[in-house]
């Protein structure tokens, strides 16, 4: 009973249902859609969502000192986050996929290490400036390029329902 197979053998007569193709490609199907699913939750993963939710503890424990405060300051972390999709849509063809990947997890992983430092050594403008670089880094490579990806690595026929299960797996 393979992964792959059990979907053949549903008998189901819609051609949008079939993800996996009989044949010599069945194989190439099953690698494709789990590395869809892998790097749509990678993408989740990347540590964009804690620092949305977490970004008012972050700035308090930083040295600001009224809460209502922090949460205006996350508005210029969320505006940093739409600067970097639009400089990512800009570069995505220009550079490629892979440049902007690896360029991503630098900035992410120099700014998160940033972050460390300034909640230990510096101060809350520090602090803020690193997590809007990372918001930045984020959107320039994984937050904009795993959708594409992911589309990208899948046959036309398998698309749709391979995508729903790349997005349940980064809600679910």
């Amino acid at each position: 009973s393979d992964v792959c197979s059990s979907d053949l053998d549903s008998g189901s007569s819609s051609g949008s249902s079939i993800i996996f193709i009989e044949g010599a490609g069945e194989k190439y199907l099953c690698y494709s859609t789990f590395l869809a699913i892998c790097i749509a939750i990678f993408q989740q993963t990347g540590g964009s969502e804690v620092c949305v939710y977490y970004s008012p503890t972050l700035l308090l424990q930083a040295g600001i000192s009224d809460y209502d405060t922090a949460l205006g300051y996350c508005i210029i972390i969320g505006f940093s986050k739409l600067i970097g999709d639009f400089i990512g849509a800009y570069l995505l063809d220009r550079w490629g996929r892979r440049p902007l990947l690896l360029l991503s997890a630098s900035g992410q992983f120099l700014s998160v290490v940033g972050i460390g430092f300034g909640l230990k050594y510096g101060s809350w403008i520090i602090v803020l400036c690193l997590l809007c670089i990372f918001m930045c880094f984020f959107s320039i490579g994984l937050g904009i390029a795993s959708y594409l990806l992911c589309n990208e690595i899948l046959p036309p026929q398998s698309r749709a329902r391979t995508m729903g299960y790349c997005i349940f797996g980064k809600i679910g």
